[in-house]
């Protein structure tokens, strides 16, 4: 980027009061899903171009969602395409302007593949997501970070896909949604994720999500979409006590996970109230040692 600083710069920056900026949620998409056909099989191209797939996110939501379903039409580049698809633009409008050091980019709406109940597209579209984001964003500046998408449905189809791009050295994490397909991210059958990320140096990511698919949140989904959001806290709160209770925490004491969009006004209660159980249910959880 023309004018994002160099490290050797940082301090110097810092003394004068120009602050370097880090985005942590970046949300890229193609100028349309036909950019993701070349990193396709000719199987899985064949197949999405038949069905006239629109994206991730079309058809997964169960609920309409205002306010230009999501996206900022500001985000639009002059030469038209999805929000967000033009690294220029991105630079002029954001980068730039704002002085960013770093910008971790996270596919707009990737984590919705988790939703799909058709795990092999699932599987070949992330794919396709990550070498996508790494010929158009990556490799055309050193100061952006990805993220490797995956379908967790098919945990060790995505154990292999971090294995196959998590060496990158602009990978910063593995993107996941905070709803979980099958059970809670606590369960033992997503353990082959947690070690490919530890083996690749990867923090793992957990973005709101919208229920739809096999996202199945129960009577807490709420009859209007601004409900619908206020209850993403609770999702996120289901989430981490599952991950706590499950034991991933203490198995793998190397990972480090990090939640995003969901708040994080609620973890004293949560943590209050998780410990109190846990004094008097410990019996249960003996791998749970605090």
């Amino acid at each position: 980027m023309s004018k994002t600083l160099e490290k050797s710069k940082i301090q110097s920056a810092v003394n004068s009061k120009v602050i370097p900026v880090i985005d942590c949620d970046v949300h890229p998409n193609p100028k349309s899903y036909e950019d993701l056909n070349p990193y396709l099989s000719d199987y899985w191209r064949d197949f999405l171009t038949d069905c006239k797939w629109k994206g991730v996110f079309p058809g997964i939501p169960i609920m309409a969602i205002v306010a230009n379903a999501g996206h900022r039409m500001d985000s639009i580049p002059p030469e038209g395409g999805l929000g967000c698809s033009s690294l220029d633009f991105f630079r002029e409008q954001v980068a730039d302007k704002y002085n960013y050091a770093n910008a971790i980019l996270f596919p707009d709406s990737s984590f919705m593949l988790a939703a799909s109940a058709q795990h092999e597209m699932a599987t070949a579209v992330a794919s396709a997501y990550n070498d996508w984001q790494i010929d158009t964003w990556l490799a055309k500046d050193p100061s952006l970070r990805g993220s490797v998408i995956i379908a967790p449905q098919d945990p060790e189809a995505a154990a292999r896909e971090i294995d196959r791009v998590g060496s990158h050295p602009q990978m910063a994490q593995v993107g996941f949604s905070i709803h979980s397909p099958y059970g809670g991210w606590g369960d033992k059958r997503y353990h082959p994720i947690w070690e490919a990320a530890i083996r690749n140096g990867l923090v793992c990511t957990f973005h709101v999500s919208v229920p739809g698919g096999l996202f199945r949140q129960g009577p807490v989904i709420g009859n209007y979409y601004p409900e619908a959001q206020t209850n993403n806290g609770l999702t996120y709160q289901a989430q981490i006590n599952s991950i706590v209770f499950g034991g991933v925490l203490e198995k793998y004491q190397d990972l480090k996970m990090v939640f995003v969009e969901g708040g994080f006004a609620y973890l004293p209660n949560l943590m209050y109230t998780m410990d109190t159980h846990w004094r008097n249910l410990k019996r249960e959880v003996p791998w749970v040692k605090r």
